[in-house]
């Protein structure tokens, strides 16, 4: 952990200042930017500008934006963010035998109180801990309306709709954590929630800074006078105290590899870089192709005329281009003809491109691959013979955290038991079964024609390799519309009868060596 001990020597913390954030999370923030960026799309690429598309040296400020404004992103990270996110939830959720009533009722209407099923409630949680390596549910509850001194009773409750719900809380909210070791087992002990509340002023609507400050069975929200800066040590003023009348913190944490509190390594930062490297390569194409289908006019040994400006000054004559138009040289030797781009870069960017797409595609199956062996510290204890994908392991770890955020839903609620109940996800689609040796006889079927392309991509289909919304006649309708040069069908032949892969590797090897049309 070299990062971390990197900002334990270079930052000061404020002691007084209840808004400073804790060593984890100054670790951490840096990749949620990035990740969050790259898996925003296009716009917030743009926004992000040389943080991920640097300015070439000697690049002017004009052509600079002009290039960065007509950058696309290709969203592969993202997709394939919600491609492992779905999977396990890709069947109805199950709600197991045994959870009490009250639970299920909440997770079959509402869990959230915004009209969200627990399925799509957790299936989010689940998406924003595989994106930044956690993620975090609190379980909140109203506070009660009542005269002090009079006792409150659960009729109380029902009657006004009070109950306990939960609300996903994002990493990036969560400024400090801390924790101890109570009973054996690691408690939260501290807890500081950053939030924005809106507030209308007539018509006006503004935006109020917030942190919400846990310890054991109490709760402090402070808020931030605007005129003031954070770590000013009296932005922040409390505006509300009240107790909670719990022995914990009701909040948990699902993490997919957990190197610590508030420390995870989001699984995905690697394909984030990946696509950053494509981001920029891909607008780097883009503005040498623009670049060469624009031939430069070049003459050599004309005499240059020179005029006089208004001014009085020397200026020179311009040459005027276009039809109708007839150049002519008093030197003999004068030649004039266009400077055209060769392509060798073009097609070492292309190649470039494809490779990184390469990388990209195949990155979100290892995720799925079976392994066998030590689990990690995500995963819950099993039978040390079974093997199970990463994403199986995660979807065990969700499933635990689910249970717990259901077990700290039960202390709001004293009669409904102490049994939380459990959730059981899909976890036949976190598997990817297929074999090396299954995929190279399809390959080798597809080559030799013993089967057709359509039964191919349903094998592939089948086993996951391909994505469910992979659609076979309207990709056959997108090769066919594809220029000659790049229609190439998976392991088979042009219509030339060469090897496709042959011509692949030899451009390769080769940009200059292009396949026959």
């Amino acid at each position: 952990m070299s990062q971390l001990k990197m900002v334990t020597d270079t930052v000061e913390k404020n002691p007084d200042d209840v808004s400073e954030t804790s060593i984890s999370y100054d670790v951490m923030i840096p990749l949620w930017d990035k990740i969050n960026t790259v898996t925003a799309g296009t716009s917030a690429m743009r926004v992000a500008a040389q943080l991920y598309l640097p300015q070439h040296k000697g690049e002017d400020d004009d052509n600079y934006a002009e290039r960065l404004s007509t950058s696309v992103l290709f969203p592969k990270t993202e997709k394939t963010l919600e491609e492992l996110a779905a999977k396990p939830f890709s069947d109805d959720m199950k709600i197991k035998d045994g959870t009490p009533d009250e639970i299920r009722g909440f997770m079959e209407n509402d869990i959230d109180l915004l009209g969200n099923k627990a399925a799509i409630f957790y299936q989010s949680w689940f998406r924003d801990g595989i994106k930044k390596g956690f993620s975090h549910v609190l379980i909140d509850i109203a506070q009660p309306q009542t005269e002090e001194g009079v006792e409150r009773t659960r009729e109380d409750d029902r009657v006004e709709g009070r109950r306990p719900y939960m609300v996903h809380v994002l990493p990036e909210q969560v400024i400090f954590m801390a924790s101890s070791v109570i009973g054996g087992v690691e408690r939260l002990t501290d807890l500081r929630i950053r939030e924005e509340v809106k507030v209308i002023n007539g018509y006006a609507e503004s935006i109020v800074h917030q942190i919400r400050a846990h310890s054991i069975g109490e709760v402090v929200v402070y808020q931030r006078e605007e005129e003031k800066q954070d770590h000013d040590e009296d932005a922040w003023r409390e505006i509300e105290r009240y107790e909670t009348g719990l022995d914990v913190i009701p909040f948990v944490t699902f993490y997919v590899d957990r190197l610590g509190l508030q420390l995870a390594k989001p699984p995905l930062e690697d394909l984030g870089d990946l696509n950053v490297a494509h981001w920029q390569s891909s607008s780097d194409q883009q503005n040498i192709l623009k670049v060469a289908r624009f031939p430069i006019l070049s003459i050599s040994g004309e005499r240059v005329r020179v005029q006089r400006g208004p001014d009085g000054k020397a200026v020179a004559a311009k040459s005027v281009i276009g039809p109708r138009q007839v150049m002519r040289f008093e030197d003999p030797q004068a030649k004039m003809g266009y400077v055209e781009h060769t392509g060798k870069a073009i097609a070492a960017g292309r190649t470039e491109l494809l490779d990184l797409e390469e990388q990209m595609g195949m990155y979100g199956s290892q995720f799925t691959r079976r392994q066998s062996g030590n689990q990690t510290a995500t995963q819950r204890t099993i039978d040390s013979a079974e093997a199970v994908s990463t994403l199986q392991a995660w979807a065990m770890a969700f499933e635990d955290a689910a249970e717990e955020a259901q077990r700290m839903m039960l202390q709001y609620l004293p009669d409904a038991g102490d049994v939380p109940g459990r959730i059981k996800l899909n976890h036949k689609a976190t598997v990817n079964d297929t074999s090396d040796s299954e995929l190279t006889a399809l390959d080798r079927g597809r080559t030799r024609k013993d089967i057709s392309r359509e039964a191919w991509a349903a094998e592939m289909l089948r086993r996951g390799v391909l994505s469910e919304d992979y659609d076979v006649e309207a990709d056959k309708e997108l090769i066919d519309a594809e220029p000659a040069l790049f229609n190439l069908d998976p392991g088979g032949e042009d219509d030339d009868g060469e090897d496709d892969d042959k011509n692949k590797d030899d451009r390769r090897a080769d940009p200059d060596n292009k396949p026959k049309l």
